[in-house]
């Protein structure tokens, strides 16, 4: 199924302003803002700038809201009133019949957030916050919000709910929302010595007998059926464009959840790699590793870095190359699994150029112009290299080839009387 924005330039909050409609961004979207707004820097130096989808609650009805203008769709989400495009990606709208009280999240709206995220009470209302320009209000101890100690409660409720014990396993809302939680705010607490930072407490597919896996397995797989895939789109954008991407993915894949929604993701961690090549690990691992060297937000290349070597599981040797032709194998799974769930025909587009050519920079100044040139010559090129610069940094190489690659694309670039690159595309940063 694919999307495109009815309105891509519209500001949903100065048309929500310019009606003088009572509104509020809520859950993530406030908690967003709040560390946006005081650069509160996460312990890799990092804070989520990039809010690709957005929770909103108005103080009204749908009547209210269409008087905005805004072109509003209706995505059937449980606890979502109705949707639309904001220009960066989906704002979704909570209605509430209260009066508006910056200081407590109306008891209609909180029951709306825990049905659209999962989010059992016994956190501490962590997505309960409610946030306006200048104003920030969060339902418990600030201290959980200042030195994110609730990632630490977060983890711990997990671990419990993934025990052998528990009668009453996580739900797949849950889980995503927790990765949205580790991959936007995660602390450095949440990055354990172990090579994979959350089997400790979330091997859920190991737990167990065969009979308590299949039942897990199974609830999961009900839960699925009834996400729609702009929900399964929107979280893992969510996940994707956070500073700390590889935890929430980590933790999705050791609960279990890509085994059965992206089988292509879990296959990856059964594919070893040589470890002259590789020390960091199998594919998987390989991948997640890749993900923190990233400088921009951008979702081509989060999804490229996800998916670049998606394609090895099923490559096969040929003519002294491991896994001969895994560029394009992965951009026909990137093609599919992206379309499954929704994703822009453009951004799946350029996603799977990225796939398709990423093994272009290191062959650079072995490829003839007629090959070469025309890879340089696309306005994605730029985007390619960073693409590059974290597959070598994620196998702990140096930046000589990424810097021998830089140069061989700008001589290109003085040759046709362009200006120099200095990565001038990658403004858009963390």
């Amino acid at each position: 199924m694919e999307t495109s924005p009815a309105a891509p330039d519209q500001d949903i909050s100065s048309l929500l302003d310019s009606s003088n409609i009572s509104w509020s961004w809520v859950a993530f979207s406030a908690l967003d803002r709040y560390y946006r707004g005081r650069n509160r820097a996460t312990s890799f130096g990092q804070v989520p700038r990039s809010i690709p989808h957005e929770t909103i609650l108005v103080h009204g009805d749908l009547p209210d809201l269409a008087k905005t203008g805004i072109p509003l769709e209706f995505p059937g989400i449980e606890g979502v009133d109705a949707a639309a495009w904001n220009g960066r990606g989906r704002s979704w709208f909570i209605f509430t019949e209260a009066e508006e009280n910056i200081r407590e999240m109306p008891e209609d709206a909180s029951q709306a957030i825990e049905a659209l995220f999962g989010f059992p009470g016994e956190v501490p209302g962590i997505l309960n916050a409610l946030h306006r320009p200048r104003h920030f209000h969060f339902p418990g101890n600030y201290h959980w919000i200042k030195d994110r100690s609730f990632v630490s409660a977060i983890r711990s409720r997990l671990a419990e709910l993934h025990s052998p014990m528990s009668s009453t396993p996580p739900e797949l809302r849950v889980l995503f929302s927790a990765a949205i939680i580790l991959s936007r705010y995660g602390t450095g607490a949440a990055r354990f010595s172990s090579k994979r930072p959350l089997a400790d407490s979330l091997s859920c597919p190991d737990i167990g007998d065969s009979g308590e896996k299949q039942e897990y397995i199974q609830s999961l797989e009900s839960e699925a059926g009834r996400l729609s895939p702009e929900y399964m789109r929107v979280c893992m954008e969510l996940i994707l464009s956070g500073p700390a991407a590889d935890l929430g993915l980590d933790l999705l894949h050791c609960a279990g959840v890509f085994s059965m929604l992206f089988p292509a993701l879990a296959d990856m961690d059964a594919t070893e790699q040589a470890k002259d090549h590789h020390p960091e690990g199998n594919v998987w691992r390989h991948s997640l590793e890749s993900m923190k060297y990233r400088k921009t937000p951008d979702l081509r290349l989060a999804y490229a870095l996800l998916l670049h070597d998606a394609g090895k599981p099923d490559a096969r040797p040929k003519n002294g190359k491991r896994f001969h032709n895994h560029a394009q194998l992965g951009g026909d799974i990137a093609k599919k699994l992206l379309a499954e769930i929704g994703v822009d025909q453009q951004t799946i587009e350029d996603t799977v150029w990225l796939i398709e050519h990423h093994m272009y920079p290191p062959a650079l100044s072995r490829l003839p112009d007629r090959m070469r040139d025309p890879v340089m010559a696309d306005p994605r090129f730029p985007l390619l290299l960073e693409l590059y610069r974290c597959d070598i940094s994620a196998s702990f190489s140096g930046p000589q080839r990424y810097y021998q690659a830089c140069d061989i694309y700008n001589r290109y670039r003085k040759d046709r009387g362009l200006g120099k690159w200095r990565g001038e595309t990658l403004s858009d940063q963390f």
